[in-house]
């Protein structure tokens, strides 16, 4: 059916997404600081076309050390409540570098997501990209639900459809 992926029967069954008509919702998360994520090209090209052509609603979010989630630094005051990301249908991980791996981990665990992909039988949907991903998804492989392989220019937007039209 799609010949960019050509294992399309190891994509995990999406019968749980919202029902057609209904948008499903994406966290797209830088795992390293605010600061970090908005001068990565990368991240912005990502984030540029899930807003512009893709059928599912973005909201970008980065993490501290600790694996606490937010969208902008100055959310980080005593009392602030991380968004849930269990409610999101898909956690789309961006990886330019191998030490976000840890992030990932620790935003899964502090968000109360089981680590492995074996122990999740729901949402969200855990995928990851990025430049260390692409080289070497071995390392996430039983943390990971989907590797998105390649730059996001090269195919991210067949690869969303793909995803949306499983929906």
């Amino acid at each position: 059916m799609l010949p960019l992926f050509p294992d399309e029967r190891f994509i995990p069954s999406l019968k749980e997404l919202p029902a057609k008509g209904k948008r499903p919702t994406v966290a797209l998360i830088y795992p390293h600081s605010y600061y970090l994520g908005m001068s990565y090209l990368g991240l912005q090209a990502v984030y540029g076309l899930m807003l512009e052509r893709s059928a599912f609603i973005p909201h970008l979010l980065f993490c501290d050390d600790e694996g606490v989630v937010y969208r902008h630094p100055g959310e980080l005051r005593a009392g602030y409540r991380p968004p849930d990301l269990r409610r999101f249908d898909l956690l789309a991980f961006s990886l330019p570098y191998e030490l976000g791996y840890i992030n990932l981990l620790r935003v899964l665990t502090s968000q109360g997501i089981p680590v492995l992909a074996s122990e999740r039988s729901r949402l969200p949907l855990v995928v990851a990209g990025g430049y260390s991903v692409t080289m070497n998804p071995e390392p996430l492989a039983e943390m990971i639900d989907l590797a998105y392989l390649g730059e996001a220019e090269g195919g991210f937007e067949s690869f969303l459809s793909a995803l949306a039209e499983e929906a």
